[in-house]
């Protein structure tokens, strides 16, 4: 629907207040860019006055009619906008919030609205008894004069707890002291059997006995435990429950040492202190504690002796470790009893000889001469399997010798690769490690860092193998022009990261896709800054920007192979003719030819091969100067020094006084032209295009598609040249 606004008059405008609500519930959910423009325009119209306000509360204003912005209701300064459904703010800030609740002793709204209170009951009526007068203050609420000592203040959900558990918080003389209150009632009260088992019962449901939580939220419960352990001096309030507890007044102490043999929030009192103590009383005690440890020793002897009854050698025990005599030719063995107690399973099946154990030594001859059986490999594979993927070489070296000579053997292509690595290629049946998976590289990937597979890429493709498409066919092309060798992938010499650099002609590419360089993913100068970098270091910046390559491949790929110089037709300014080109051949030429297609010009020459046009340069006359609007050759030809030829033609027929050439950097990378052809530099000028599905446009060319969501590309920059006539 389309209004003229501009013939609403004031009365007119409350009329059409019910007409244009529901479309601004609709232009909500579809934004701005979606709504009726006359819609748009009035609401603007309306709200005038209201300046630097975003475009919710400008309609909210619309909506209800507005005519100033809310103040605060303390202070009476401008308080903040929330939304649409919830409006303004009450007060400016929490401080003006908290002083007109106590001015104006409004605490029972603010309880009612509290979260942690379950069930909403006006203040007054639940503490009807309490008459001294109520305020907050930093979240607290304070009573004055609630006492002798002055004030009581305290956090609303202990006020909360308070009345669920007694129903008020002034039933009973403890429910609600200050603290110099409860020292008293502590010091004069006498306890009774009954107050004794209902504590007893409260401190078994409890599971945060931290004092400060006791004496607030249980505050019946904490005066018990007070007045049970007052007799007792400078003991703790873990102490003090492990005694109330057991009902005893007195210190547990340990039986050996006569020291305080529980710690905090113990429930059970021990004998000991510790196991040293307790091991310490037991052989005091225990006349036949040393007759038993010689017991066991002979008979943990004649149990090894049972169980290796093919060892005819003297065993013996010394704490852990086991010490077999004679055991080969190396001489004696000595190895931990964990080991010595699981051989007989371990080894008696995997090893064809008659001792069951190997030394060190023995270990070595036997890894050097054994001889690995493919056909077993499944077997050990399996069994790698049953085991944990974390097992260390310790653990798998002497427990399971014979598969870990399996690995060792089965990986000796590398050297000096890690354990981890060893498993994973032993594991997954491969002598090698994987070939890079980025486009033709034939190189071995990486292990990665997590210890639990390889990398999908070697270490020159680990940034590139996630490029996009259009980045790899680029790579392709130039790796096919000047040899992969001659190629570094993603350089970060210069402390940028370059996608392409052809380190022998000096040469960068910059593939810029059209999502990630936009103005949510890059800063406003990253693209300058990257080319002024290789200007300082005298590298050329090729950039290809996503678009341009989709849609202009063709043309693309022939600026790659002019820059690395490896164009397919070369063409000899000698055999060419010069001469003016009008419009119409102009405009077809560079619409084929030139990255940024057809542009104004007045005057254009060009040079022709065999009756056709190859190379092309356009002026525009200006009031006082001359514009160098274009310059561009044919698609896949070269033509040597066209450009001097065609600019020198141009200052001897049109004798100018002064040239104006602004270069656009993101389409033209080679400047040797404007610098060589004196030509001075007034410095660079910024640039910018908007993103409008997946494509860049230019802003006077979007200014009727252009909202305020549309997103900013940001170019390299435009170069603005000037010649002045000698």
């Amino acid at each position: 629907m389309l209004y003229n606004i501009k013939s609403i008059y004031m009365n007119e405008e409350i009329k059409l207040l019910k007409i244009y609500e529901n479309d601004i519930h609709h232009f909500f959910e579809k934004r701005v860019a979606r709504l009726d423009k006359a819609l748009y325009d009035f609401i603007l119209t309306t709200t005038n006055k209201f300046k630097n306000i975003k475009w919710n509360e400008r309609a909210y204003i619309f909506l209800n009619n507005i005519k100033e912005i809310p103040k605060c209701a303390h202070c009476i300064n401008k308080v903040h906008f929330i939304s649409v459904s919830k409006g303004y703010h009450q007060f400016c800030c929490k401080k003006c919030k908290d002083e007109h609740h106590r001015k104006n002793k409004n605490i029972g709204n603010k309880i009612s609205s509290t979260k942690k209170i379950k069930n909403k009951v006006k203040f007054e009526d639940r503490y009807s008894l309490l008459t001294k007068k109520i305020y907050a203050k930093e979240g607290k609420f304070y009573i004055e004069n609630y006492c002798q000592h002055g004030d009581i203040n305290r956090w609303p959900e202990y006020f909360n707890e308070l009345y669920y558990r007694y129903g008020s918080v002034l039933n009973a003389q403890t429910h609600l002291l200050c603290g110099k209150c409860l020292d008293e009632y502590i010091n004069a009260h006498i306890l009774t059997d009954e107050e004794i088992q209902i504590a007893l019962k409260e401190l078994s449901n409890i599971k945060n006995t931290n004092e400060n939580n006791v004496k607030k939220s249980w505050p019946n419960l904490y005066a018990t435990i007070k007045i049970f352990s007052k007799d007792v001096e400078n003991i703790e309030w873990g102490v003090q429950i492990v005694i109330f507890r057991n009902q005893t007044k007195c210190l547990p102490k340990c039986l050996n040492c006569n020291n305080l043999v529980m710690k905090k929030n113990k429930k059970k009192i021990n004998d000991f202190c510790c196991r040293k103590c307790q091991y310490e009383y037991l052989k005091k005690i225990d006349h036949y504690h040393n007759v038993r440890v010689e017991y066991w020793k002979e008979k943990k002897i004649e149990i090894n002796k049972t169980t290796y009854n093919s060892l005819n050698n003297n065993i013996t025990n010394v704490g852990d470790v086991v010490t077999i005599y004679d055991y080969c030719n190396h001489g004696d063995l000595k190895i931990n009893s964990w080991v010595l107690k699981d051989m007989q399973v371990l080894y008696k099946d995997e090893l064809n000889t008659n001792k069951y154990l190997l030394c060190e030594k023995c270990k070595e001859e036997y890894f050097n001469n054994y001889i690995l059986d493919e056909t077993n490999i499944n077997f050990y594979q399996n069994l790698l399997k049953t085991l944990n993927i974390n097992v260390t070489e310790k653990y798998i070296k002497n427990k399971y010798p014979i598969l870990y000579i399996n690995i060792m053997k089965f990986t000796n292509y590398y050297k000096n690769i890690s354990w981890s690595e060893r498993k994973i290629l032993f594991s997954k049946n491969c002598k090698r490690r994987p070939i890079c998976q980025f486009m033709n590289c034939q190189k071995e990937v990486e292990f990665g860092k997590t210890g639990h597979k390889h990398t999908v890429s070697c270490k020159d493709h680990f940034y590139t193998i996630t490029a996009s498409q259009g980045q790899k066919q680029v790579l392709q092309l130039i790796s096919d022009l000047v040899g992969a060798d001659n190629v570094s992938v993603c350089d970060r010499r210069y402390k940028k990261e370059l996608d392409v650099y052809v380190e022998d002609l000096n040469i960068a590419f910059e593939y810029n896709g059209i999502h990630y360089h936009d103005e949510n993913h890059r800063t406003k100068d990253y693209h300058t800054d990257k080319w002024n970098l290789c200007r300082a270091n005298n590298i050329k910046l090729f950039t290809i920007w996503e678009d341009n390559w989709v849609w202009k491949q063709d043309l693309m790929s022939s600026l790659i192979k002019d820059s690395l110089g490896y164009q397919d037709n070369i063409i000899k300014v000698n055999d060419c003719m010069i001469k003016t080109v009008c419009s119409k051949s102009k405009s077809n030429f560079l619409q084929i030819n030139h990255i940024e297609g057809n542009s104004e010009s007045g005057i254009n020459i060009g040079l022709y091969y065999k009756k056709k046009l190859v190379s092309l340069m356009c002026f525009k006359k200006q009031s006082d100067n001359y514009l160098l609007t274009t310059y561009c050759n044919k698609l896949n030809h070269k033509i040597e020094n066209s450009e001097n030829i065609l600019f020198e033609y141009f200052i001897i027929n049109y004798k100018p006084e002064k040239i104006i050439a602004i270069v656009n950097c993101d389409n033209i990378f080679d400047l040797s032209f404007y610098e060589k052809s004196e030509f001075k530099s007034n410095g660079m000028q910024p640039n910018f295009y908007y993103r409008l599905k997946n494509k860049r446009q230019k802003p006077e060319d979007a200014r009727d598609i252009v909202t305020e969501e549309t997103i900013k590309i940001n170019g390299i920059g435009c170069m603005e040249y000037e010649w002045n006539k000698k």
